[in-house]
């Protein structure tokens, strides 16, 4: 019995008698033979040849590293309308939320059939995104802030409205090397949030 299991703990009758029986298993520095353990030895397979085969570990097959990415030489401002709007909302977390975008790529996998935001369309063609796990939203509605996109030379056609957890920006979408798959959201003006 180790030392602190003793019958005060485990009366000596009926199932304390079991569990009594059971605690010789802990550490008590006897030798392997007194404590009932038993090393087995494991003796070298036979070959069909007749030899012995030594045992070997084979090593994993080594995965082929993947390609670095590609590096953008020109980023141009594009139409946020014409834009995916899964591939905007990936850029906005990246550049507004970059410690959350494992977890929006791991709730996205996880939901079937369905997106991982709300997409809402204006009438004049532009939209409204809310991506509420994230606190995220990104709006195309913003004439109210003509001034300071002037100031900031900012087209309204590649300019969004982001507003993400107590901070708001107009922000410039831009394409790698004019491809849409490849977007970034690039803060412009920090604006006061609403």
């Amino acid at each position: 019995v180790c030392e602190g299991f003793g019958s005060p703990h485990f009366p000596s009758s009926g199932m304390g008698q079991a569990l009594n029986q059971a605690l010789p298993l802990c550490p008590t520095g006897q030798g392997e033979a007194e404590r009932g353990e038993e090393r087995v030895e494991q003796q070298p397979r036979v070959a069909p040849d007749g030899t012995l085969e030594e045992a070997t570990v084979k090593e994993p097959a080594a995965t082929p590293a993947a390609p670095p990415p590609v590096q953008v030489k020109n980023w141009e401002p594009v139409e946020v309308r014409s834009v995916d709007a899964e591939t905007l909302v990936l850029a906005a977390i990246q550049a507004f939320a970059p410690g959350g975008l494992r977890r929006y790529l791991s709730r996205r996998s996880q939901l079937q059939g369905s997106r991982g935001f709300e997409y809402n369309q204006h009438a004049d063609g532009g939209f409204r995104i809310c991506v509420t796990s994230h606190a995220l939203t990104l709006d195309t509605e913003i004439g109210q802030w003509k001034s300071q996109m002037d100031e900031a030379s900012l087209k309204a056609e590649s300019t969004v409205f982001v507003r993400v957890i107590g901070s708001c920006y107009l922000a410039k979408v831009e394409a790698g090397d004019g491809d849409r798959a490849k977007l970034r959201v690039v803060s412009v003006v920090t604006l006061e949030d609403e």
